[in-house]
C-alpha cells in the first residue's frame, strides 16, 4: 500500500514540474512578444530623434 502511495506522488510531482516548465516558456513568449511589438516604435522614435 505505501510503495503505491509513492508511485502515484511521483507522476503528480513530474506533472507539476511540466506545468512549471510550461508556464515559464509561456511568459518568455509574452515577453518576448511583448518585445517585438513595441521595438518598431521604439526604433522610428529613435530615428525620428536622431535623424
Amino acid at each position: 500500500m505505501n510503495v503505491h502511495k509513492s508511485k502515484k506522488i511521483i507522476p503528480t510531482y513530474k506533472i507539476i514540474t511540466k506545468l512549471k516548465i510550461l508556464y515559464l516558456i509561456l511568459l518568455i513568449v509574452k515577453h518576448l512578444h511583448f518585445e517585438i511589438t513595441i521595438f518598431p516604435f521604439v526604433l522610428k522614435i529613435f530615428l525620428t530623434f536622431a535623424f
